[in-house]
């Protein structure tokens, strides 16, 4: 198994097919950028700053890093994961 050299979180919420879509599309990523990287999903409304996202979910970073939010900027998610 390789380490992962890269953290995506995706921030989401209950009953949120876009979030099911969010995750999605980064575990498919998976397979085709050569950094290994481990995924968590974080729930918006159990999370610590929940004002601060939630009217953007899905909020995705990389590294700390916001990639894409709102919606899935699929092209900017594998430019931040190579």
């Amino acid at each position: 198994m390789r380490r992962a050299e890269k953290i995506v979180r995706v921030f989401t919420k209950p009953n949120c097919c876009l979030c099911d879509q969010a995750i999605w599309h980064v575990k498919r990523l998976e397979h085709v950028v050569s950094t290994p990287f481990e995924l968590e999903t974080i729930d918006i409304e159990k999370y610590k700053e929940y004002e601060k996202y939630r009217f953007e979910v899905p909020v995705i970073e990389v590294n700390g890093e916001i990639v894409s939010s709102e919606s899935i900027d699929g092209p900017a998610i594998k430019e931040a994961l190579e």
